[in-house]
Formats: C-alpha cells, sequence, structure tokens
C-alpha cells in the first residue's frame, strides 16, 4: 500500500543534546535515533491501517490559509469514499464532501484550534459522491512547525452506525412513550429484586405515592408488608411460569381502590 500512503517526516529527537552511551560513536547514536523513529512509525502505521472504520491523518495548514494532507491511513477510502491520491492532489475534496449545514461550524472549530493550539473534536455529517449520509467525527491535536505552518494530526472516525442506533432508541423511547400516554392503565418498571425504577401513570392522583417517593425503592419498603410480600411472590412465578395476575386493593382518600397487576 505504499503508493497510497506518504511517509511521516521524522521528528527531531526530544533530547538532541543527550550524552552518547560510553564506546558508541555519534554516528551509531544517529543510527539508533534513526531506527528507534522508523519504529514508531511503523507502529502507528500498523495502529492506523488496522482500526476499522477510521483514518489517520497528517494536514500542514500554511501561514497563508492552504493546507494539504501529508499523510493519510488505508482507511481513508473506507471513512471517506475518497483514495488517498484524491486527497494528495485536491485537500479540499474531503471537505467539500461535508453537508453545507455543518461547513460553517466545522471551518469555525478548524480556525479555533489553529489560532489557540486547542484540540479539534467535531462531528459532522459528510455527503459521498455516491449519494449516501455518513457522520464522522473528526478529532486532531495541533503542532506549530518551524516554518511557521501548523500540523493538525489526528483521526476521523465514520460513526454512522452509532448514529444511526441513537436516532432508532431515540425513535423508539418516543414512540413508546406516546404508548404508555394513550394506556389509561398504571404502568411501572421494576427490577428483579422488587426495586421500581420508573412509573408511567396516566393520572398521578391513582398513584398510591408520589413517583418520587419510591422509584428507586423496593416495594417491601414502599407498599404494605402482606402486600409487598404478594407482589414478590408474583415476581417470583413471573420467572418461573412467564406471567402472572394478581388483585389487590389499597385505602386511598379515604375509600378503597381495587387493581389488577399483570
Amino acid at each position: 500500500m505504499s503508493k497510497v500512503l506518504r511517509t511521516l517526516q521524522p521528528r527531531a529527537a526530544s533530547n538532541p543534546t543527550r550524552e552518547m552511551p560510553a564506546g558508541q560513536t555519534a554516528e551509531e547514536t544517529l543510527h539508533e535515533l534513526y531506527e528507534s523513529l522508523q519504529q514508531r512509525e511503523e507502529f502507528l502505521h500498523t495502529i492506523g491501517n488496522k482500526l476499522p472504520q477510521a483514518m489517520f491523518f497528517q494536514v500542514v495548514h500554511e501561514p497563508d490559509g492552504s493546507y494539504r494532507f501529508t499523510y493519510v491511513s488505508e482507511g481513508v477510502e473506507e471513512v471517506t469514499g475518497l483514495s488517498a491520491e484524491r486527497l494528495f492532489e485536491d485537500p479540499n475534496a474531503l471537505t467539500e464532501l461535508l453537508v453545507e449545514e455543518d461547513q460553517p461550524r466545522f471551518w469555525a472549530a478548524i480556525t479555533t484550534s489553529l489560532k489557540s493550539c486547542s484540540p479539534l473534536d467535531e462531528v459532522c455529517r459528510m455527503r459521498w459522491t455516491d449519494g449516501t449520509l455518513h457522520w464522522c467525527h473528526f478529532r486532531s491535536g495541533v503542532r506549530p512547525l518551524d516554518d511557521g505552518s501548523v500540523a493538525c494530526e489526528g483521526i476521523v472516525l465514520d460513526i454512522t452506525a452509532q448514529k444511526r442506533a441513537e436516532d432508532a432508541l431515540a425513535e423508539s423511547r418516543t414512540r413508546n412513550q406516546a404508548i404508555l400516554s394513550a394506556l389509561p392503565d398504571l404502568m411501572f418498571l421494576l427490577s428483579t429484586d422488587g426495586t421500581y425504577l420508573d412509573a408511567h401513570p396516566r393520572d398521578s392522583e391513582r398513584l398510591f405515592l408520589a413517583s418520587e417517593q419510591f422509584i428507586g425503592r423496593k416495594v417491601s419498603e414502599v407498599m404494605p408488608p402482606d402486600l409487598g410480600q404478594q407482589i414478590m411472590n408474583g415476581f417470583a412465578r413471573v420467572m418461573a411460569e412467564g406471567g402472572q395476575v394478581l388483585e389487590y386493593s389499597l385505602p386511598m382518600a379515604g375509600e378503597r381502590r381495587y387493581y389488577e397487576a399483570r
């Protein structure tokens, strides 16, 4: 894959003035440092090329506002639908895929990151050339270079599947809430140990206690002892047999009200 990857230029050692080990020449020390840099680069390439739905990149921004890609990992086509060659020839090809409504926010985040040398962390929608919509998460760090340019090094993740799952979950919650709101019955969500997790009363006046008084508490702490035990026995039968019907009554507002739990 070397034809679609451009190698990162080795950076200077973090401590170039370190003392040479006894008996080692300057040439041997430099060779050792170079091999260490190469090993680091190979390690980063391996990680970058093995992560699914991910593209590692390095972009250099020049003082005149222009920019260019100097490195992209093998995941470039999987994440952007574009080839590495296309990005090296035309870096704008990537940002042109961003949905028009997301572009101002993306460029504002880039500008802030470059000016303040702060990390970039932005989620945007991308419309591929085939018309499909993808969600991408851009994350990068910024590093000033000696010639006045700025290097942005980071990762782009395709989070389309995650976004679709989140949207489906939100839609499901909205639909379930609409169904619960339409039901005339009292609906409760309890854990297997009898702890109240949630309640959906159409009319809160029909509750034995206000929901904030029993959510997070156990049936045995909320209901009268005999009824609490009946409910827990019912839970045991549900777990064993798959269903249970329990009829009970509670004194409320000066009268006895009758209920059927399923």
